[in-house]
């Protein structure tokens, strides 16, 4: 078994590559089996490695869906699931512009009460992240709802203490 690990600088909503492989070798005897082990890893190792460099070459396209976007890159509203979800005091809720609009989102309880505007602003197009803090709310459903010109839609999350 081989493993690699840290120093690590993970912030909230950074991404990580884990890889993982699992070599066997069976041989006639015990040497033999060590032998044909260490022969898997190594190549296990170098097929990862070549991956790696061609990817990095630009020889293979991996797409990051984590990549930031730009108005350019927008073809739609979309308002997506926060994160996490269900969620303990503090949730990130993404949304998407094809063009400026002036958008709200705000928070609600099961009973439609609002329970905060997160956003109420003339916004360009791109990409967009707001932390929901719901420390002084009590555990249950809600739902987020965002309008940005004709475009509405709501999403519900679940507030756990």
């Amino acid at each position: 078994m081989m493993l690699i690990s840290g120093p690590f600088n993970l912030h909230l909503n950074d991404t990580a590559e884990v890889v993982m492989a699992l070599a066997g070798g069976i041989g006639p005897d015990y040497l033999d089996s060590i032998t044909k082990l260490r022969y898997n890893i190594t190549s296990a190792n170098l097929i990862y490695n070549n991956l790696v460099n061609e990817i990095t070459s630009g020889k293979i396209y991996v797409p990051n869906p984590q990549r930031p976007k730009t108005g350019k890159d927008i073809d739609n509203y979309t308002l997506y699931q926060n994160f996490p979800n269900p969620f303990n005091s503090t949730t990130i809720i993404r949304y998407e512009l094809p063009t400026s609009a002036h958008v709200t989102l705000i928070v609600y309880d099961i009973l439609g009460s609002e329970g905060g505007k997160l956003v109420d602003e003339e916004k360009p197009a791109g990409s967009y992240s707001v932390n929901f803090n719901a420390g002084s709310l009590p555990s249950g459903i809600y739902f987020y709802q965002i309008r940005a010109g004709e475009f509405v839609s709501t999403k519900k999350m679940l507030l756990i203490k």
